[in-house]
């Protein structure tokens, strides 16, 4: 039917269309979608499908698409795994605009007018695309603070704002170096973070000194910036919450922890100052994508690793045998979202964790002993005289290696990484958390 497909119903193409959507909506939140018509128009449609290899073969995909596929087709795989990148550090001179800014002044720089200008413009819109969908933004610039801020607070054609930025280094320090500040500021891996700089010799020295960063080459011409970055697959999510266009916002307010608890007479003291509230319930309908997100994503904290899909954790909210709480924080100075969650199974006298986790926002706020607090509580209701958890060791969860200990079980077996801890609710007793007042939703 030639151009004329377009709008006839019963054409191939309006067929294929309608195909695609229906798949996307009986598929839900449960399955990971590959986007082959995207691909192809991306690759070209002529060349995606070789027409000897299918009479030989009856293989769809040419050969020399099927590593475009491959790699389109890890990265789904690897978002639904939690292996995604979650930051990404900016250069400034001459990778968000034309020129150096302490030389050439705030009129002088190349942004908004003329082909590079707007380019550079083009290549901030669509970072701040990926801000919006949860990425978060640090810069890391060789310059003068006060230099290095004027576009963000004064170019009228700058797109991205000082608002944007969760963490802003402008200092002379080497990039290595500032690289590392940011994740530790953020309480991010090192493997979380994606370097764009168009110097290629300070690419080259974060690759050689912080090979856990992920740096990504940019072209000689701006022109071709945003067409790299767009075409940086590790970016992708298998999902989008609301909590994630707040992210920006919640690791901002990590700074302002840290000044807190630098001023406070003491932790507790710390602890007291920051208000905290917490809202506990059971899995539902509304909450359940955030858990499957938070339950993909989360490494650091995360006793076990395991990676429950939408079906599984469905199955759980309808079956008895199990224990799900999910909590939200905030505190006086962000609402925090979704943070937390913790899902077990009773088993006669014994309610044994499966699932604990935590968003790495949050850690060092006393919320573990909040969630294990009302877990006590589900215990005692359900005749349960003990806890069982374990942690099982990754390349990642270190930090949780002691979480058990700390909230006063036992360790009862150890073999290569994998830990068996209890908590005797009748010698111990309930375990509270004083600092985290919990409120109703």
């Amino acid at each position: 039917m030639g151009h004329l497909g377009g709008r006839l119903p019963g054409s191939r193409y309006m067929m294929t269309q309608a195909l695609n959507a229906r798949l996307g909506e009986e598929a839900g939140s449960t399955v990971s979608l590959v986007d082959c018509e995207r691909l192809s128009a991306l690759f070209g449609k002529q060349r995606w499908c070789d027409p000897r290899y299918w009479y030989m073969a009856k293989q769809a995909v040419a050969l020399d698409a099927l590593p475009f596929l491959a790699r389109h087709t890890a990265a789904v795989i690897g978002a639904s795994l939690g292996l995604s990148r979650k930051c990404l550090v900016l250069d400034l001179d001459n990778t968000l605009w034309g020129g150096v800014i302490a030389e050439d002044g705030l009129a002088g720089i190349k942004l908004g007018s003329g082909v590079d200008g707007e380019a550079f413009v083009a290549f901030q819109e669509y970072i701040l695309k990926l801000k919006n969908k949860g990425v978060i933004l640090a810069v890391c610039s060789k310059n003068n603070y006060h230099d290095a801020i004027r576009p963000f607070e004064k170019h009228p054609e700058m797109r991205l704002k000082l608002d944007d930025i969760t963490l802003f280094i402008a200092n002379w320090e080497p990039k290595p170096n500032n690289v590392r500040r940011i994740a530790q500021e953020l309480g991010i891996g090192l493997d979380s973070l994606v370097f764009v700089d168009d110097n290629p010799a300070e690419r080259e020295v974060v690759r050689q000194f912080v090979p856990e960063v992920d740096v990504l080459p940019l072209p000689a011409d701006p022109s071709y910036y945003l067409r790299s970055l767009a075409q940086y697959l590790m970016f992708e999510t298998s999902s989008f919450t609301p909590e994630d266009s707040q992210r920006t916002y919640q690791y901002r307010t990590r700074a302002q922890y840290a000044a807190l608890e630098k001023n406070s007479g003491s932790i507790d003291d710390f602890y007291k100052s920051l208000q905290m509230q917490a809202i506990v319930a059971p899995f539902d309908e509304v909450n359940l994508p955030r858990v499957a997100q938070l339950i993909g994503k989360t490494n650091q904290f995360n006793l076990t690793t395991r990676r429950h899909g939408m079906s599984k954790l469905e199955a759980f909210v309808k079956d008895p045998s199990y224990v799900h709480l999910a909590l939200r924080l905030r505190d006086r100075f962000a609402d925090h979202g979704l943070v937390s969650l913790i899902i077990a199974r009773h088993q006669g006298d014994i309610l044994e964790i499966d699932t604990w986790l935590m968003s790495c926002r949050v850690i060092g706020r006393t919320v573990e002993m909040t969630m294990l607090e009302h877990l006590c509580l589900r215990a005692k209701q359900l005749g349960c005289i003990s806890l069982r958890g374990m942690y099982i060791a990754t390349e990642k969860n270190a930090m949780a290696a002691d979480a058990y200990a700390k909230c006063g079980f036992e360790l009862v077996s150890h073999d290569e990484g994998h830990e068996i801890w209890t908590y005797d609710l009748r010698g111990k007793g309930m375990i509270t958390n004083k600092f985290v007042k919990t409120v109703e939703s």
